[in-house]
């Protein structure tokens, strides 16, 4: 009987080595052969048509991978694939409504292009992983105090896009301004995710540091990609399929490759010292700075930079929407922590009660 019950789990484990090898060795050979077909051919609808599919399917399997990690993990690493997931999932959004304008509609994708705003999103989430930590143990009490100030991160940097970018796009059109603020901007965020993640390299150790190593490179690789192709999208050399594309496919081939095996990461062991004390609070703070910055921000853009008169008004209106959104997100999070702080000092009080009641009874005891 015990060897009829721990057959389906030696079966188990080979069928998911399987599948993590399968999914890593699809990405390399279609990266290999995005490499060869771009070195053998030229610019025509059939190498758009491959070079759109290719990246959609390479973002499908990183998507899934993710979500898969997701499903199998508890906990703030389950927080931490989930976020990884919404993020690639965004991207390729993205990346699908580049290729229906491509291949399905047969037109070159616009510029500005309403799919930016989603590129530029995608990242948040992401960085918001690695802003959790899932690899330092956390006690329960603390697990779900910093999710507030993620969501008010991303409130901020949806913010900061609608404020450099949109007036270029809705307000008043320029195509230029458009895409140098868009390239700017997009790099400044890539820039800080290279920084948290780094971060987190640093106060990690074990898998965890190989992992975040390997992620760090990625993201490293992407966001170098990523500015050379914005430039030549810009200048008007960038087509799909060309050598702009490969690195971009190479960080999502890298992606893939170390998210597959990376399902059995969990936090770190400590010692019940290290989960009774007080966690750092790193999203508390980033989200702090973000609130300062708003007026910051509004006094340089509004302010200092001499806009027209249509985008300095619809950049104050979107700076008294952004300043309410927050405020409220604010007052949700303090409201929490109120409650979580009553509770706690409601367990403090019974804890003192249990307390003076076990004196008592040990006073009782001496005396008889």
């Amino acid at each position: 009987m015990a060897g009829a019950a721990t057959l389906p789990v030696t079966v188990a484990r080979p069928i998911g080595v399987l599948r993590q090898a399968s999914w890593r060795h699809i990405t390399v050979a279609l990266l290999a052969l995005n490499c060869l077909v771009c070195a053998l051919s030229h610019r025509s609808f059939a190498l758009l048509v491959f070079g759109d599919l290719s990246q959609c399917v390479l973002l499908a399997i990183t998507t899934f991978v993710f979500a898969a990690n997701a499903g199998h993990s508890s906990g703030r690493v389950r927080v931490f694939w989930a976020l990884l997931t919404s993020g690639a999932a965004l991207w390729l959004f993205t990346s699908t409504l580049w290729c229906f304008y491509e291949v399905a509609l047969r037109r070159e994708v616009p510029n500005p292009f309403a799919g930016d705003i989603v590129l530029f999103l995608h990242v948040v989430p992401m960085m918001a992983a690695f802003i959790l930590q899932p690899n330092r143990p956390v006690s329960r009490r603390y697990a779900t105090l910093g999710l507030p100030d993620l969501a008010l991160l991303a409130s901020w940097w949806l913010y900061l896009y609608m404020l450099v970018v949109i007036p270029w796009q809705y307000v008043t059109v320029n195509v230029i301004r458009y895409g140098s603020n868009f390239d700017r901007a997009y790099l400044v965020e890539n820039l800080l995710f290279i920084g948290v993640a780094a971060a987190a390299l640093v106060r990690s150790s074990g898998q965890w540091r190989r992992f975040y190593a390997q992620f760090l490179g990625a993201i490293i690789l992407y966001t170098l990609a990523s500015a050379v192709a914005g430039a030549a999208i810009d200048s008007g050399r960038y087509y799909t399929g060309s050598w702009y594309d490969l690195p971009i496919y190479a960080a999502i081939t890298v992606l893939v490759w170390i998210a597959a095996p990376a399902a059995r990461l969990e936090p770190q062991r400590a010692s019940e010292r290290e989960l009774t004390a007080k966690p750092p609070f790193w999203a508390a703070r980033i989200a702090s700075l973000a609130v300062v910055s708003i007026p910051v921000l509004a006094w340089i853009f509004i302010v200092q930079t001499g806009a027209p008169a249509p985008i300095a008004r619809f950049r104050l209106l979107l700076t008294l929407a952004a300043s309410l959104v927050i405020a409220a997100m604010v007052a949700i999070k303090q409201h929490l922590f109120s409650h979580e702080l009553l509770r706690l000092a409601d367990e403090a009080t019974e804890s003192c009660e249990n307390l003076r009641r076990v004196q008592n009874q040990l006073v009782q005891s001496e005396k008889l």
